[in-house]
């Protein structure tokens, strides 16, 4: 949907740039138009689209298991839990 009568974020910035601080996971759309002093403003820029991702975990090391060791990785933003397997064949379908 590119009509924006549903906004998961507005802000007024200063500069140049936005730095988006509580992203989701999806596809979205951006726009953006500049605003003087005196608040008038210029029309909306054309829609952007914007995909965000769940980056790959990233394991830290090979383990030599010892009861009780965890298995550890990198934690990955927006991640909200993680599905560990555990199997005796390398590849296997995702």
């Amino acid at each position: 949907m590119r009509d924006f009568s549903v906004l998961v974020s507005e802000e007024k910035v200063t500069r140049p740039h936005f730095e988006w601080r509580q992203v989701l996971p999806g596809q979205f759309f951006w726009r953006m138009r500049a605003v003087n002093l005196a608040e008038d403003h210029t029309e909306y820029s054309p829609a952007s689209e914007l995909n965000v991702y769940t980056a790959t975990p990233t394991l830290l090391e090979k383990y030599n298991f010892k009861k009780g060791t965890p298995l550890e990785w990198a934690p990955v933003p927006l991640a909200d839990k993680y599905v560990v397997r555990i199997s005796p064949i390398a590849k296997w379908p995702a």
